[in-house]
């Protein structure tokens, strides 16, 4: 089902990348709640801003009696921004939540060096166990850890998404 979800993000993410300018250029929130309607219409429970832990998360898709997937949206903002994204979404995982996402909207010129900037960062975060697996051309998923237990792994898709530049 996490490949499944991820699958779903993608081809919403690269149907997006397709649109208007007017589309690409909504806000984040705005963007993340685009996601929820294909996501509904699979898993009929993805919700937005809901709590989780210790905060609220974009994107929950519960399942039984616990989570199937969290997900935190951004629109790149640098280095720092970016780890601290990382930091954001291990702290709303708890120790059952295992599959994760972060998609991250681009709005600058230079997108093959935003996702390979991202690449790179990735391993620099203390929590970093493994990765990439490719996905796609702007995809990858990686292994972390928990912040809170080492030894329970996490995995992480980076999805990243061109929304064009800003004119």
């Amino acid at each position: 089902m996490y490949e499944n979800i991820l699958g779903i993000i993608r081809g919403a993410g690269r149907s997006i990348e397709q649109s208007s300018s007017r589309t690409r250029a909504l806000d984040e929130e705005t963007l993340r709640d685009m996601f929820l309607v294909p996501l509904n219409a699979h898993f009929g429970n993805a919700t937005g801003e809901a709590f989780n832990v210790n905060g609220k998360t974009d994107i929950l898709i519960r399942h039984e009696a616990g989570n199937l997937f969290v997900a935190e949206f951004k629109i790149w903002g640098g280095d720092k921004h970016f780890l601290a994204t990382i930091d954001q979404l291990l702290s709303y995982l708890s120790w059952r939540d295992t599959k994760t996402a972060i998609v991250v909207f681009n709005r600058n010129v230079g997108f093959s060096a935003v996702v390979a900037k991202m690449r790179e960062l990735v391993r620099t975060h203390p929590c970093y166990v493994s990765g990439p697996t490719r996905l796609d051309e702007t995809s990858d998923s990686f292994v972390f850890s928990l912040p809170q237990d080492q030894d329970r792994r996490v995995n992480i898709a980076l999805l990243a998404f061109d929304m064009g530049a800003k004119t």
